[in-house]
Parts: structure tokens; C-alpha cells; sequence
């Protein structure tokens, strides 16, 4: 990526201007569009959590009692709540022990 094309996605992303941007140092450019990008992909996360959601209770409307969805992950569940499942497995006991102290 181009230094221009880097100060074109600050000024559209971060809503700076072309000054604000050559007064910034890379690393406060470079911070502020990682916090940004991760805002957005949170934004999108909750939208696709949304739809599903949506879809669960409308599905939920027509199938019979003995096949009702109990919950939205039931539908279908995301790549990113796999994740978090798989992290939160490799937590130890005392690790929130430590973490009880602080």
C-alpha cells in the first residue's frame, strides 16, 4: 500500500484530515486503523448474529414441537464461537486463581 493510499483510508476510515494524518506518526496511523478494523469486524459479527437470530425464529415458527431449535447455535454456529471455546478450554484453574489476585 502506497503512503497515498494509506492517508486516503485514514481520512475515509478514521475521519482525519490529510493534516491530522501527516502530523501522526505510523505507529498512532497503524493503531488507530487495527482498533477501527476490529470495530468493523465486531459491527459485521453482531449483524451475521442478527440474521441468524432472525432466521431461528422464523424457522422456529414452523417446525413441530418435537423438533424446535432450543437455541440460535443450534441453527448454525460461527466460526469465531468455535474459537472461543477452544481458547476458554486451555484456561487453567490457576490462571483465574492469578487473576482472582490482581
Amino acid at each position: 500500500m502506497s503512503i497515498d493510499e494509506l492517508c486516503g483510508l485514514s481520512v475515509t476510515a478514521l475521519k482525519i484530515t490529510p493534516l491530522e494524518f501527516w502530523q501522526s506518526t505510523p505507529n498512532e496511523i497503524y493503531d488507530a486503523l487495527d482498533v477501527y478494523f476490529k470495530l468493523e469486524l465486531e459491527d459485521k459479527k453482531d449483524r451475521w448474529k442478527l440474521m441468524r437470530l432472525q432466521t431461528f425464529y422464523l424457522l422456529n415458527i414452523h417446525l413441530s414441537e418435537d423438533h424446535l431449535l432450543e437455541t440460535p447455535q443450534d441453527l448454525f454456529k460461527f466460526k469465531w464461537e468455535e474459537e472461543v471455546k477452544t481458547k476458554l478450554k486451555n484456561i487453567t484453574p490457576e490462571f483465574w486463581d492469578a487473576l482472582d489476585k490482581i
